[in-house]
């Protein structure tokens, strides 16, 4: 039983939709679709692989529970048919009134806005193919209920170690005993060249951070780890014609920019490159974290807002002993990276580039 019998619609599994003009109405990206089987529509289009249907026993059976968040519920496939795949099937609440009368609220639309956002960003040819950005390998549906006549999205991940966070709290979990500065300086790297890539393709990530930047095994003793950005939910596509404002930007407290925790009202339009700006100051909290921390945020919001932030990351890493791994080059580095991505003036942050964390040493030379 395949997904048009379910839900009525005639797909057309060989045509290309243009995902991005779905989303703009009025000037503003945002969706006009408001039904699940839209977002199916822009599934097949999507020139990610499929339909794949998982028939048998479903993900409930046949799968191990891994996380839940609010849009997905993820599995791994304890059969082993799929070694090396994650699937992400999208939470059931969303689909559970007949699909032909769903009148979705608030939260309903909001929850398929964010997935809309992912496939937005999983589908360009440029995100999908760099080395730093999480894969979508495919999609499909699964069958969950008793009667198998409810067909949910699914969609087919390259399975990662684990977050970044995770790798810096837990290294022995994951055969390392420790994480070197080095290895912390290469992971750095791989997120920035993922965000480079993604800025360059005018996506604005949303929400940087450890926890949202997996880990995959490298088979280079010299390079162990490599970091991909992940979750897409809240990245926000600038389209040439689409407008924006500061409440475009999602991301999380303890990361974001002092611009973002004001109190910009509606009619509050303005040069939407700046939205990359904030991007650019998580990405330094980011290096700060990685390279000196556990991957948790190294000051609390209500410090972000402060002139004297720049400073006191400064001191972190003057601070730091000379044990610990710490090269003079790099030092340089930092403090030019904090000193301009921590600015509390956006304008004043820079545009991302390898350059801010490149360095003549045989662990950069490796990576």
């Amino acid at each position: 039983m395949d997904w048009a019998s379910v839900s009525g619609l005639n797909l057309d599994r060989s045509s290309s939709v243009d995902v991005s003009a779905i989303f703009k109405t009025s000037g503003s990206f945002q969706p006009s679709m408001v039904t699940l089987p839209q977002f199916v529509t822009l599934l097949a289009g999507s020139g990610i692989r499929g339909p794949h249907h998982l028939s048998g026993i479903c993900l409930d059976q046949r799968g191990w529970f891994l996380s839940q968040g609010k849009q997905f519920t993820v599995f791994e496939d304890h059969a082993g048919i799929m070694d090396g795949t994650v699937f992400k099937r999208v939470n059931a609440d969303l689909i559970a009134q007949p699909l032909a009368s769903i009148a979705l609220d608030h939260r309903r639309k909001d929850h398929l806005r964010t997935l809309w956002l992912e496939l937005l960003a999983l589908s360009n040819q440029s995100v999908q193919a760099h080395a730093n950005i999480t894969k979508c390998l495919g999609w499909g549906f699964d069958y969950p209920t008793r009667d198998r006549k409810m067909a949910v999205p699914v969609l087919f991940m390259e399975k990662a170690l684990c977050s970044l966070q995770d790798l810096l709290q837990h290294p022995k979990d994951h055969g390392a005993d420790d994480i070197s500065f080095a290895i912390r300086h290469q992971l750095c790297l791989d997120v920035l060249e993922g965000l480079i890539c993604l800025h360059k393709t005018k996506f604005v990530h949303g929400d940087i951070k450890p926890a949202n930047i997996l880990i995959f095994r490298n088979d280079d003793p010299l390079v162990p780890f490599v970091a991909k950005l992940n979750d897409f939910g809240m990245c926000i596509p600038l389209q040439e014609d689409v407008r924006e404002s500061y409440k475009s930007y999602g991301g999380t407290r303890g990361w974001l920019a002092p611009e973002l925790m004001k109190d910009h009202g509606t009619s509050d339009f303005f040069h939407k490159a700046l939205l990359y700006k904030c991007d650019v100051f998580a990405f330094g909290l980011l290096v700060l974290s990685v390279l000196f921390g556990s991957g948790d945020s190294p000051f609390e919001q209500d410090l972000l807002s402060k002139d004297f932030l720049v400073g006191k990351a400064l001191h972190i890493l003057e601070s730091q002993p000379l044990s610990s791994g710490l090269v003079p080059n790099l030092t340089s580095k930092l403090e030019t990276l904090m000193s301009t991505s921590l600015d509390a003036d956006p304008n004043k942050r820079p545009t991302l580039h390898r350059d801010m964390l490149a360095i003549s040493s045989p662990e950069f030379q490796a990576w």
